[in-house]
């Protein structure tokens, strides 16, 4: 499929989301947010179409596209999906919350979640699958600093879910710390928030 094509598509796909936000606006007339962000949606749209079919971020998103492109599509716009902290601004909400956001940053913004969506669809949320696919080659570049994130964030929560259990098996906090190689207080600090509380 060329570029071209892919552009038209995703501006489709904007402007469906601002028809979508102009029913919601219908709903809360009062709130100009809606209409705000319908309209930006749209300009949205306007921008992708003009750009060039060589654009360096619709050349990204060719080569980072996987399976059916909807799916990748409501991936991206998808709060839910386990983004790295810097690309959880969603284009979705383009001008609902700040009226001074620009196209091209916003757009830019899309381009590297379509490359996150790939990561996470291609791994799911098996840590076996990117472990895989790692040594076959399949991620490089982008698409492996990405990898790297998600696998972060699988560990973060699993040594989470480890150090409460260990607690409540009756682990100190010096002998979790050791574990860990990290320092008791290190370690207090960043889990004893999340430990229940007993009486």
């Amino acid at each position: 499929m060329a570029a071209s094509t892919l552009q038209e598509i995703l501006a489709e796909a904007f402007e469906n989301g601002a028809r979508w936000r102009d029913g919601i606006a219908k709903e809360y007339p009062d709130d100009e947010r809606n209409k705000r962000s319908a309209r930006g949606l749209r300009d949205l749209a306007v921008y992708v179409r003009d750009l060039a079919d060589d654009d360096p971020r619709m050349v990204a998103l060719e080569q980072s596209r996987y399976g059916d492109l909807e799916t990748q599509f409501n991936l991206v716009m998808n709060d839910e999906s386990p983004y790295p902290s810097y690309l959880k601004q969603n284009p979705a909400m383009f001008r609902f919350h700040d009226p001074d956001e620009t196209v091209s940053a916003t757009f830019g913004i899309f381009v590297k979640r379509w490359q996150a969506a790939r990561v996470v669809g291609l791994i799911g949320d098996d840590p076996n699958q990117l472990v895989k696919r790692t040594a076959d080659g399949l991620f490089d570049g982008v698409d492996g600093l990405l990898a790297v994130d998600a696998l972060r964030a699988w560990v973060n929560d699993f040594e989470a879910r480890c150090v409460l259990q260990a607690r409540a098996d009756g682990a100190t906090w010096d002998y979790i710390a050791q574990n860990l190689g990290q320092s008791t207080q290190a370690v207090w600090k960043r889990y004893q928030g999340a430990e229940p509380t007993t009486r």
